[in-house]
Order: C-alpha cells, then sequence, then structure tokens
C-alpha cells in the first residue's frame, strides 16, 4: 500500500469505506457477495442511527452470507467503527488467513498492529507487501530485523524503490562496522546483478552506510548511482544533504534535480530555495521556493518577497 492511498484510506468515512469494498468487489481477488455487501450498508447505517437490533441482524447476515473472507473484511470494519478492536483483530485475521488480497486493506486500517502484519508474513510469504509492513514496524526499535524483512520483500520485488530507501536508511543507522558486515551478508550483487535497474542500488546503499564517516566516499557513490539512474529524486536530495555541508553550489543543482524527478518529500525544491538564502541568494531562493507543492516552502517565499524593496 503506497503511502498516498494508505492516507485516503484512512480518511475515509466508514460508509465511503463500505463503497470502496463495493467498487473493489468488481476485482475477482475480492469477490464480496452481493447480500454481504448488503448487510455491511445495513450494519453501517445502523451504527449512526444507534440501531443495536439492526446492527446484530446485519452482522448475522454477514457471518451466514457464505463469503468468510470477504464477511470477514467487512465486520473488521465494522468492529473499527465501534472503537472494539479486540473483535475487529480477530475477523481480520480470518481474513488474513483467506487470501493476500487483504494485507493492503488491513495495513491501511491497521498499520501499527504488529500481530496482524507478522500474520500476513507468515500465511503469505510469498507477498512482499507483508514483508515490507513488518520492516516498517521494526524499523524503529529492531533495525537489523527490519533488513532482513525488507530483504525478504525485496527479493519478491526488487523494483520496490522505497524499499531500497529504507533498507539503506535502517543499514546508516547502526554501527558502521555491524552495518558493513550485513550488507556483506546480504550479496547484494546476486539480485541485481542481472537488471541494469537495480544495479545502482548497492551503490546508493552503501553511500547511506558511508554518509557519516566518509562523506566524500559516499558522495562519490551517489554520483556513480545517479549516472545510471538520474531520476532517483530521493538520491539527488540525499546527495544534496551531504553537498550542503562543504559545497552550496553543487547542493542546489542536486536539490534541484530532485526537485525536477518529483519532488519527493518536498526536500528538492525546498532544499535549493534553503542553500540558496543561506547564500544569501533571495531571488534564486524565492523562485526555488515557488516550485515546491508544499505550502511552508510556498509561505517562506512569501515572507521573502515581502522583505524585497
Amino acid at each position: 500500500m503506497t503511502p498516498c492511498l494508505a492516507m485516503i484510506v484512512r480518511r475515509l468515512s466508514t460508509s465511503l469505506l463500505v463503497i470502496l469494498v463495493i467498487l473493489l468487489a468488481a476485482n475477482q481477488t475480492l469477490a464480496l457477495r452481493w447480500n454481504g455487501n448488503v448487510a455491511a450498508l445495513i450494519t453501517m447505517r445502523s451504527l449512526r442511527a444507534g440501531d443495536l437490533a439492526a446492527l446484530h441482524s446485519a452482522e448475522r447476515t454477514l457471518t451466514s452470507s457464505g463469503d468468510v473472507c470477504g464477511s470477514s473484511w467487512l465486520l473488521g470494519l465494522v468492529y473499527n467503527s465501534l472503537g472494539d478492536l479486540g473483535r475487529r483483530d480477530k475477523t481480520w485475521e480470518t481474513a488474513l488467513h483467506c487470501s493476500p488480497a487483504y494485507i493492503q486493506l488491513v495495513r491501511a486500517m491497521a498499520h501499527d498492529n504488529i500481530s496482524l502484519a507478522e500474520l500476513a508474513a507468515h500465511e503469505h510469504p510469498e507477498q512482499a507487501d507483508a514483508w515490507f509492513w513488518l520492516a516498517e514496524l521494526k524499523l524503529k526499535d529492531s533495525p537489523e530485523q527490519a533488513i532482513n524483512f525488507y530483504w525478504q520483500g525485496l527479493q519478491r520485488q526488487p523494483h520496490n524503490s522505497s524499499a531500497w530507501v529504507q533498507l539503506g536508511r535502517a543499514l546508516a543507522s547502526m554501527d558502521i562496522q555491524v552495518a558493513l558486515n550485513i550488507y556483506d551478508q546480504l550479496e547484494l550483487d546476486q539480485l541485481v546483478t542481472a537488471d541494469p535497474l537495480l544495479q545502482p542500488e548497492p551503490q546508493f546503499i552503501m553511500a547511506s552506510i558511508l554518509a557519516k564517516s566518509q562523506p566524500e566516499r559516499a558522495i562519490q557513490l551517489y554520483r556513480q548511482g545517479l549516472q545510471r539512474k538520474p531520476y532517483d529524486g530521493v538520491r539527488w536530495y540525499e546527495l544534496g544533504d551531504l553537498l550542503s555541508k562543504t559545497d552550496p553550489q553543487a547542493a542546489i543543482e542536486a536539490y534541484l534535480q530532485s526537485c525536477y524527478n518529483g519532488d519527493p518529500g518536498n526536500h528538492g525544491c525546498y532544499g535549493a530555495g534553503l542553500v540558496a538564502e543561506e547564500q544569501g541568494d533571495i531571488q534564486s531562493a524565492i523562485r526555488y521556493y515557488r516550485m515546491s507543492r508544499w505550502e511552508g516552502a510556498l509561505q517562506r517565499a512569501g515572507r521573502l518577497e515581502q522583505t524585497l524593496p
């Protein structure tokens, strides 16, 4: 589940979530029965009306619909709306047992639930999304475990750029010698050698590991990798962060490349503007800030414009 889709799902009202499920029913991987969908709508109306009898009736309809997988997912939505997380998790466990098609849906609604993430990975080890979900939850407290889970996911979905970035950041958070040992154990070349699109990834990961202790070497590795993957906006702003300490003009150029390549995280355009402002080039700073979609950068541009004669 992409961060954008997860945010959309979290913001939807309960009624709209049910409508979303009904629309997804057209997908054969989520072939929910019509009576189950109708029962879910009745259930949601019951929640709004406070009609417990209708609620229990709809629950019975769902559980007897014959579609255990779809019913479990829908009932989980109901229990989630009621704040009954125990029953929610129990029904979503059933959905996850049934089919990997529910991994992304459950992840969006219960992202921080490590038990559900562990179940998804255990039941469907062939699914990269389950490993990435588990890795995200382990990243803060157990980076070494997170690295292993990211690696499990990448072997199944090697073109997931976000997972490569997070793998590098997890390694960078560790003692450098430990990180280098793990890097060697992963044997990244075995995964990336045959695919030109993946070949820069070991360079980027090594650059992340060396960024603090050997910044010049890290800069060199970023530049080498970006020759092969010049559209990687994340790695451009990471290079900009490194260059900003020693070479402001080169940092601006790197940040602008990030800005031109999707401006991930709103770091590129804003980073270029920030460095230009620090260098006293207010006109350029305003221009770079104005290239951003982030409200904070646009507000900064507005404040600077008020200082101009």
